[in-house]
């Protein structure tokens, strides 16, 4: 959560200070002084800190490297995620090859995918009938994104949650 929270700001502008922040987000665009959030943005920023606390989330922003998978596709992410507060998942997907979308329309572009015996999670806010999953491939999470995906016992092996 600390990198999506992080990446409203990022993208706002703001130059970061800590040797992570530096290292994630990368200061060669930021504009230095204070940025301006939208109403929108603050909001998002607000709730997501409500669930890093919740969760007990807690970054070592001392550190060089943050080890998140799938962080590529993360970065790439133009509408970013509202963490649920449970998880559900389709374990051993049987349907066909699925793109996963930087955003929550079919027009952006395709960072990743759902493949046949993927595990997908659902830990995320639906937003306008798009669901923000990650791809669990031979047990590792490897690609996150938006997809239109409706499940049932059709098209999975199993499921969680």
């Amino acid at each position: 959560m600390w990198v999506t929270r992080n990446m409203v700001f990022d993208q706002a502008g703001y130059c970061f200070g800590s040797t992570l922040g530096q290292s994630v987000f990368d200061n060669s665009d930021c504009t230095p002084g204070d940025v301006t959030l939208t109403a929108a943005e603050r909001e998002f920023v607000a709730y997501t800190r409500d669930m890093e606390a919740e969760f007990a989330c807690e970054i070592d922003t001392s550190l060089k490297t943050l080890e998140l998978d799938a962080m590529e596709d993360w970065l790439q992410l133009e509408d970013l995620p509202y963490r649920d507060w449970g998880e559900s998942g389709c374990i051993g997907w049987r349907g066909q090859t699925l793109p996963l979308r930087s955003a929550a329309n079919d027009r952006s572009s395709v960072i990743g995918q759902i493949l046949p015996g993927d595990m997908v999670v659902f830990a995320h806010i639906d937003i306008g009938g798009f669901s923000f999953v990650e791809a669990v491939r031979e047990g590792a999470p490897s690609d996150v994104g938006w997809v239109r995906i409706r499940i049932s016992p059709k098209v999975c092996e199993a499921l969680a949650g």
